[in-house]
């Protein structure tokens, strides 16, 4: 089974994405990026870029750091133009608009 951890505050896209996910036969975890010291398996995580109670950068690193060699998926529920450059520097290099 494939085992997906995601991070994210808001309480409603994560409940969504857990759902939605669970429903499709995927073993899902949530937190947020604190508990990334977690024992989780991770084959795949998803996390928000815009947690404001975490620092987006280093949210991103402490992620990585806890599950090393798992694809990441940055999402966000904010709308703004363009993209910013910290979120290339861990490691992101692919991203749609």
């Amino acid at each position: 089974m494939t085992h997906i951890v995601i991070y994210e505050e808001d309480d409603l896209t994560r409940a969504l994405l857990q759902e939605w996910l669970s429903e499709a036969g995927f073993c899902v975890h949530w937190g947020t990026p604190s508990d990334a010291n977690r024992d989780w398996t991770a084959d795949l995580v998803i996390m928000s870029v815009y947690m404001p109670k975490h620092a987006g950068t280093q949210g991103v690193r402490d992620i990585q750091t806890a599950h090393p060699g798992a694809p990441l998926i940055a999402i966000s529920g904010q709308f703004r133009s363009g993209f910013p450059p910290e979120a290339r520097q861990p490691r992101v290099s692919e991203y749609n608009r």
